[in-house]
């Protein structure tokens, strides 16, 4: 329960480190190896550096422990003390070999953490970034230098009893070393390989093959009878490099190769798309031109049908006569009968 305890509450000092920018021997230790891998800095400034920082970080834990926990008497009540002179008594027993071996996965995850720290854009990746692996190990037990430094001083200034030559040598000087293991050459040498850093544009995102080639050169030097896997002379003496450059030179032939059938098989489909549309329009024209000539012929019948009747004459009706009847007419029919 003590260390879940911890390792839940002091990863927020890096958060503190990494979002102020502050300098940590942990983390520089990753930055500087990957600068002397790249031959952007050298080896007596990654020393200065990573000597000035340690003991600068050194330095201010023993400031605060002195005004910020002995002056104000935070620790002095049970189980509290008790716990921290038995974490200081039990880092002082410690051998070198196991202090060195714990020590190279604690940094390994304090400086993925920085990494993944420094990557996130939002403030809310940064610190579940910066704090899971950090409460990982601090959970697991590594050893890590800056935190021996803490607990065996809050230790000492609380009565516990540390032989301080045996601290110095087996345990803060292996972890010291375990860590600059951990950092600048496993993290580091894995960032150097994984990512091109670029001096003036800083983390490229690209891969380093100019760093996987800088691993050959001594094996290019040495000439080798390889047999070609290109059809060329198998007897040809070729190094390691001419090899590698082959094989890769191979690979962009093939994929230049499958894009350039790629593209002609596009232009093939946009060819009979072209016809299509080409005999379509072609179609629609001719039925076009056909109505149209319908409509022409049609109104031509029509004037002419109106002209010719117009032009003949109509023929007149029978004529009809209305006789009046005359006066006395019965008459004279009733006498004739």
């Amino acid at each position: 329960l003590p260390r879940i305890i911890i390792g839940l509450s002091a990863p927020v000092a890096m958060h503190f480190i990494v979002v102020f920018g502050g300098e940590f021997y942990s983390g520089n230790t990753m930055y500087f190896g990957v600068g002397l891998m790249k031959k952007r800095v050298t080896l007596l400034q990654a020393v200065h550096n990573l000597v000035s920082v340690f003991f600068w970080n050194a330095m201010g834990i023993v400031i605060s422990a002195f005004l910020f926990t002995w002056l104000t008497q935070i620790f002095m009540a049970e189980p509290t003390l008790s716990f921290i002179r038995a974490a200081a008594e039990a880092k002082a027993k410690i051998s070198f070999g196991i202090s060195f071996a714990r020590a190279i996965p604690a940094n390994v995850l304090i400086c993925t953490a920085i990494q993944m720290g420094i990557s996130a854009r939002e403030m809310t990746g940064k610190l579940l970034a910066l704090h899971i692996p950090l409460t990982v190990y601090l959970v697991a037990g590594f050893e890590h230098c800056i935190t021996n430094i803490v607990i065996v001083t809050f230790g000492v200034m609380h009565g516990a009893d540390v032989d301080m030559v045996f601290w110095l040598f087996n345990n803060l000087l292996a972890s010291t070393l375990g860590n600059l293991v951990g950092g600048g050459l496993v993290v580091g040498g894995f960032v150097t390989l994984l990512y091109s850093w670029d001096e003036e544009h800083g983390n490229t995102n690209m891969p380093a093959l100019e760093t996987i080639e800088g691993a050959f050169k001594k094996l290019a030097k040495v000439p080798l009878t390889l047999a070609n896997p290109f059809r060329a002379d198998p007897t040809r003496r070729r190094s390691v490099m001419d090899v590698m450059k082959g094989r890769r030179g191979s690979v962009v032939e093939t994929e230049l190769e499958a894009t350039k059938k790629e593209l002609e098989a596009a232009q093939d489909k946009l060819r009979e798309m072209e016809e299509m549309l080409l005999a379509s329009y072609a179609a629609m024209t001719a039925q076009g031109a056909a109505t149209a000539a319908a409509r022409v012929l049609k109104e031509k019948s029509f004037s002419r049908e109106n002209s010719l009747s117009q032009s003949v004459p109509t023929t007149p009706g029978p004529l009809s006569v209305h006789i009046p009847p005359t006066r006395g007419s019965n008459d004279d029919v009733s006498d004739l009968q």
